[in-house]
């Protein structure tokens, strides 16, 4: 089919909305309805399908009449530009009260960290997540950890909403999908992700354009920064579990920030015979160290960081521990060999 680039047509998907999810999109249209202005914020350091969810919703409310501003509790990732009304993103709250907050991909109020008190500035507090743990305190839930990504979620809203998805919202959630999915090679790549992504394609959206956008613009810095990881990287004696440590030093040594640490985790993860990897990275700011989980198989690394007060999917997870380096990595490791055996 001849690629249409004419970003303002309207896109038909043919897609329903999941009968289980009817109930509670139903919930959260009315909600908007009845509102004037909204807040989106999602968690620290964004993602993809973070970034991706919440420009695609601020541009569906704002066809419902709405007022709308995404605030960050960081900087979202500049490789994420070309998304439309990524500029609009703010990091700072202020004292902006609205009727409605959504918060996205957000398994607890901790993980918007200096964002936390914008809860107490609307006047109703939807939550739209797909982690297996969800600890928020919302006036509606949205939670499907069978959906690949929020920004699917958001998609099902859309349909309800009956908002029109254009080009800009479709390549918004197109990078959701594309990046929790981890390029389609996660278990969350289900048979209906894949359907959406197919849908976009046959209406313009450029997979190819996309994916060079994302993984194909490597800065020289970032590739440093990698050297620097995988020389760190440790495998256990049993070779089931393989572990890479990032400090803010190596960071300051490349010229990097925390978002270029985006895919490395699969550097562990990927190699041969290791069923779970890890990166385990201090962050300025924080306490402790935090701890970010990939498996291949059988180990649920969303229940490894469950453990630890975090949260996650089967096979992605992560969490916030308190320590130093040594301690926290030999915390977790014994918490992980529970499940490789």
């Amino acid at each position: 089919m001849k690629k249409n680039n004419n970003k303002k047509e309207k896109i038909k998907l043919g897609l329903k909305i999941p009968k289980s999810d009817r109930k509670v999109t139903s919930l959260i249209k009315k909600a908007v309805e009845n509102a004037r202005s909204a807040t989106i914020s999602f968690h620290a350091r964004p993602d993809g399908d973070a970034v991706g969810g919440a420009l695609a919703l601020k541009r569906i409310l704002e066809q419902k009449g709405l007022s709308v501003n995404i605030i960050s509790p960081s900087p979202p990732p500049e490789v994420y530009s070309y998304m439309e009304d990524f500029k609009s993103i703010k990091t700072q709250s202020g004292n902006i009260k609205t009727d409605l907050c959504f918060i996205l991909d957000c398994s607890d109020s901790h993980r918007l960290e200096s964002l936390s008190p914008i809860i107490k500035n609307s006047s109703k507090i939807i939550n739209i997540d797909h982690h297996q743990l969800n600890r928020m305190n919302a006036d509606i839930h949205y939670v499907r950890p069978e959906s690949s990504s929020v920004s699917e979620l958001v998609l099902n809203l859309a349909l309800k909403m009956k908002a029109d998805i254009d080009r800009p919202v479709a390549v918004c959630i197109y990078t959701g999908i594309l990046t929790d999915t981890n390029r389609f090679q996660e278990k969350n790549a289900t048979a209906r992700s894949l359907r959406i992504a197919s849908a976009f394609i046959d209406n313009g959206v450029d997979p190819v354009e996309l994916f060079s956008r994302i993984y194909g613009n490597l800065p020289v810095n970032r590739l440093k920064l990698i050297s620097e990881c995988i020389s760190s990287l440790k495998i256990t004696p049993s070779g089931k579990i393989a572990y890479i440590t990032v400090t803010p030093e190596m960071l300051e040594r490349t010229g990097t920030t925390t978002e270029n640490l985006e895919g490395i985790i699969n550097y562990a993860r990927n190699l041969q015979g290791v069923e779970v990897g890890i990166l385990f990275r201090k962050i300025l700011g924080l306490n402790g160290v935090k701890a970010s989980f990939r498996s291949k198989g059988k180990a649920d690394v969303g229940a490894v960081a469950s453990a630890f007060g975090g949260g996650g999917h089967h096979n992605a997870g992560g969490c916030l521990v308190e320590g130093d380096f040594e301690w926290v990595i030999e915390k977790v490791l014994r918490e992980v060999k529970k499940w490789t055996g």
